[in-house]
C-alpha cells in the first residue's frame, strides 16, 4: 500500500528486449512439457496477456519465467514487463507468494467448466489439450463423467448423487421430499455439491452462478440451492393465491 494509504496499481508496462531479462536462482515453480507447449500455443494464439514482473535495476524476473522462456521459443524480440523497485529479499518473497496465491483447481468445478467449453464450442480433444494444458485422457475422463455420477463433496465416505432428473432451473418444480433434512451437511449447513449435479446445462449453470454463487467459498453451496427452490415455491404460492383472489 502506498504512503498515501491507497493501493498501488502497477500499470506501467514497458517493452523490454527479451534477452535483457535474467532468470532468478530461487524460483521453485516447475512446468511440465504439456504446460510449456500449451503456454507457447496460448501466446501464439491469444497474445502475451500477462506481463512479466521483474526487479528494477537488475532485470531479474520475479514472476513470469515460463512466459519469458515461451517468448524465447517464439523468438519474440521484446516482451511486456512491469518493473518493481524491490529488494532482493522482497523479490524472493514475491516470487513465492505469487506462485501460491494462484490457488488450486477444484475437480468438480473444473469438470463442469470442461463440459461448458465443449457445449459452447466443438473442438477436438487434441486441440483442447493445448488450449487448457490438460492431458487428453483427463479431458476425456471429465467429459465421460455424467452429473448423476458426480460425488457429493465432503471428504471420506462421499455419497453418490442419486440418479434421475436433477436439473435446477430458474423456475424449478418443487421436489418431492426434501434435500436431505437430518443429514450431516457439514459446518454451518454448507454441504458442497458438484454444480453439474444440480445444473447439467451450461445456461442453467450460468443462472445458478449469477444468483446463488457463494463468493466467500467460491462454490455453489447447498444452502443457496435450497434457497432457490424455496423462493420459487413461494412465488408459485403467491401466484396461485393471486389467481384465486
Amino acid at each position: 500500500m502506498g504512503s498515501n494509504g491507497k493501493i498501488a496499481v502497477h500499470a506501467d508496462v514497458v517493452m523490454v528486449k527479451t534477452g535483457r531479462l535474467r532468470r532468478n536462482q530461487w524460483n521453485f515453480n516447475r512446468m511440465g512439457a504439456l504446460e510449456m507447449r500449451s503456454l507457447v500455443h496460448g501466446i501464439r494464439e491469444e497474445g502475451f496477456l500477462d506481463p512479466i514482473v521483474a526487479q528494477a535495476g537488475t532485470h531479474v524476473i520475479v514472476d513470469g519465467e515460463h512466459r519469458w522462456k515461451a517468448a524465447k521459443k517464439l523468438k519474440m524480440p521484446e516482451v511486456p514487463v512491469i518493473y518493481l523497485d524491490v529488494t532482493d529479499a522482497e523479490a524472493r518473497k514475491l516470487t513465492t507468494a505469487l506462485a501460491f496465491r494462484r490457488g488450486e483447481a477444484n475437480r468438480d468445478d473444473l469438470s463442469a467448466l470442461v463440459h461448458d467449453i465443449r457445449e459452447l464450442e466443438e473442438v477436438a480433444l487434441s486441440k483442447l489439450e493445448l488450449d487448457l494444458a490438460i492431458p487428453e485422457d483427463e479431458l476425456r475422463a471429465m467429459l465421460d463423467e455424467t452429473p448423476a455420477e458426480a460425488p457429493v463433496a465432503g471428504g471420506p465416505g462421499e455419497k453418490k448423487a442419486a440418479a434421475g432428473p436433477a436439473k435446477v432451473k430458474v423456475d424449478p418444480k418443487v421436489p418431492e421430499g426434501d434435500f436431505g433434512e437430518g443429514e450431516d451437511i457439514g459446518e454451518g449447513g454448507a454441504q458442497r455439491v458438484p454444480l453439474t449435479f444440480f445444473a447439467p446445462d451450461v445456461e442453467e449453470r450460468d443462472r445458478v452462478r449469477e444468483f446463488f454463487w457463494d463468493d466467500q467459498e467460491g462454490e455453489c453451496s447447498f444452502a443457496r440451492l435450497v434457497e432457490l427452490v424455496e423462493r420459487q415455491a413461494g412465488r408459485r404460492k403467491r401466484r396461485r393465491k393471486a389467481h384465486k383472489g
